[in-house]
């Protein structure tokens, strides 16, 4: 469709439920919910900084998890995670299945509680101490994470702090693990 689209100098409205099919062929992208404009930008904007908790879900897979904010850190699930300017109060955090590394390790804080193979990548969900599952979603195959393996869980891509279903503005230094679990 995009193809044909560009070889006739067209524009066109194109309106799908297929997150995917939105990402893959919009130059600009518009979610919407119940009627209402939740957000408008390109697809790389709308994924990496989705204004909402709902855009979050909406486009792209997410995990969310609770937390709280203490002196400039936030306390999760997942580990203490810089948050300098943020003000201190409960939060939900986010980030995409791609932003996390796991290793096997026997001292890990999480186990494998479901791995699905593609081929060309796959997708492993980890059970945190908290009792929370976490999506990760890994390139090529890694057949030592079967379920029941001790890992260890690492983001590596700061996160989306949210408050009230609101994205919190926050400086690029902010949702990074700057200070161990």
């Amino acid at each position: 469709v995009r193809d044909v689209l560009d070889e006739a100098g067209a524009t066109a409205v194109f309106v799908t439920h297929d997150q995917e099919e939105a990402l893959s062929i919009a130059d600009e992208l518009v979610v919407m919910a119940e009627g209402r404009v939740l957000q408008a930008g390109t697809p790389h904007q709308v994924y990496r900084a989705p204004a909402t908790r709902e855009v979050a879900a909406l486009v792209g897979e997410s995990n969310f998890l609770a937390g709280e904010v203490r002196n400039g850190v936030a306390h999760t699930p997942i580990g203490r995670l810089s948050a300098p300017g943020l003000i201190d109060g409960p939060i939900e955090l986010m980030f995409r299945p791609e932003s996390v590394r796991l290793d096997r390790d026997t001292s890990g804080d999480a186990v494998v509680v479901d791995a699905e193979f593609y081929g060309h990548d796959q997708l492993v969900g980890a059970r945190l101490v908290s009792g929370d599952v976490v999506g990760v979603r890994l390139l090529g195959p890694r057949p030592d994470l079967v379920i029941g393996a001790p890992v260890c869980v690492m983001l590596t891509a700061p996160v989306h702090f949210f408050r009230s279903g609101e994205a919190i503005p926050v400086s690029p230094y902010c949702g990074i693990p700057a200070v161990s679990s």
